[in-house]
């Protein structure tokens, strides 16, 4: 999967995938979390997920060289994507 022959010069990405999942439990995010973990290549990794169970949401992130490559992972695990947005993480100043 993916192009190997990339490397780290630019660094990765950080991405969420967005998917609305009326009904969902956290062993169904629990589960669909085990198959991304197992499909991560050197273009993509699944860092984690936000189940946010009020609101049917669930926050898929990956570490990814672009959109696409998260992407694919995504699709080969079954997860449908809703939307994809790029973050940044902000650190408050005095910790």
């Amino acid at each position: 999967m993916g192009d190997s022959s990339r490397t780290y010069r630019g660094g990765v990405e950080e991405f969420l995938i967005e998917r609305y999942w009326p009904g969902v439990t956290l062993d169904d995010v629990a589960r669909l979390s085990e198959r991304l973990v197992g499909l991560g290549s050197v273009d993509a990794m699944f860092v984690g997920s936000l189940l946010v169970q009020a609101d049917e949401l669930v926050l898929f992130e990956f570490q990814a060289f672009d959109a696409q490559a998260a992407l694919e992972v995504s699709r080969s695990a079954g997860l449908r994507c809703d939307r994809i947005v790029s973050f940044r993480r902000v650190f408050p100043v005095n910790r």
